[in-house]
């Protein structure tokens, strides 16, 4: 059972980020929500690493 707490939210891109997005999406087999999902993911863990030196 995933004890993850979810949101809904709503924002702006780019038509071509829009693009990759569908496109990788597609290739994976796998929603746009899981691919941007990941994207924030490693942006979270790589900002944590270049502030901290480390990753939690």
């Amino acid at each position: 059972m995933n004890s993850t707490t979810t949101t809904t939210i709503t924002f702006r891109i780019t038509k071509k980020y829009d693009d990759y997005l569908c496109k990788k999406a597609e290739q994976e087999r796998v929603s746009v929500n899981i691919i941007t999902n990941r994207i924030l993911g490693e942006y979270r863990m790589a900002t944590v690493y270049r502030k901290f030196g480390t990753v939690e």
